[in-house]
């Protein structure tokens, strides 16, 4: 498999677009209790840790994204122990996000969990056969 199925990629561009969004929103959207009174927008309230935590889901999605990509050009069963631990880490931060500022992070760790299982079910549906071999040991004709 040198591509990555249409679940997988809808879920990964997801991810990517929403976390490109909130870092570009970051700079234009005002915080709605002092709109009236005092306009800031996140970045003027927050500073960079707003915009931290907003490229943080964005460097997860890319990085997920390209484990994945790898994963499958290599023609790997499954999505991969390093892509699960970053989807999950992003939906963790996302899940604590629910409580303070950054909501986008929970969806951005929704579709990265999508990612990894429709790569992973995707995978396991082809039949051994058609697989090459995991081992790329080269073998020498005696």
């Amino acid at each position: 498999m040198k591509r990555l199925n249409g679940v997988t990629a809808t879920f990964l561009l997801l991810a990517l677009l929403l976390s490109a969004t909130s870092a570009v929103l970051v700079f234009f959207l005002h915080i709605p209790a002092d709109a009236r009174l005092h306009p800031l927008t996140y970045f003027q309230a927050y500073g960079a840790a707003e915009l931290l935590l907003v490229g943080l889901g964005l460097v997860l999605a890319a990085l997920v994204t390209f484990l994945l990509y790898r994963q499958g050009k290599n023609d790997e069963p499954k999505a991969g122990r390093v892509a699960w631990a970053i989807s999950i880490v992003a939906l963790v931060v996302g899940i604590l996000g629910l409580l303070a500022m950054p909501r986008y992070m929970f969806f951005v760790g929704i579709f990265l969990i999508g990612a990894c299982l429709s790569f992973s079910a995707r995978q396991s549906r082809v039949p051994r056969t058609e697989r090459p071999p995991a081992s790329r040991a080269v073998t020498i004709p005696r």
